[in-house]
């Protein structure tokens, strides 16, 4: 009975072993960890720019405008709009968001910023 539970476990081992080999492997030396995509879009006086870290698959949205034209609603729709077209140009299918939404304002240029931080899922 021993011999034929060493056996079972023997092969099941064997059969592991070859899948385990059999995957391609990544050499990170190779892969530049540091890679930002940095895409910025004008409209009118809006301004959206998307950092895009595409080895840990991670998004910056950063959507910035006049202070006295600020409205949170529809800058919140403005990133909502862009990570669902972003999302699909580079071919994931889903998306999370990894913190919360931060509001900040740069009072020397009377421009408010707010930003969203996403994780792309394929």
């Amino acid at each position: 009975m021993k011999k034929y539970i060493c056996l079972c476990l023997l092969a099941i081992g064997t059969v592991f072993s070859l899948f385990a080999q059999s995957q391609e492997s990544v050499d990170w030396s190779k892969v530049d960890t540091t890679a930002v995509e940095v895409t910025t879009e004008k409209d009118g006086n809006m301004t959206m720019s998307i950092e895009y870290i595409p080895t840990t698959a991670e998004a910056r949205f950063t959507y910035s405008c006049p202070s006295e034209d600020f409205e949170q609603d529809l800058a919140m729709l403005a990133i909502r709009e862009r990570v669902g077209d972003f999302t699909r140009e580079k071919g994931y299918y889903s998306y999370t968001y990894t913190r919360p939404d931060e509001t900040s304002y740069d009072y020397a240029n009377e421009v408010t910023l707010y930003k969203c931080y996403v994780q792309l899922t394929k």
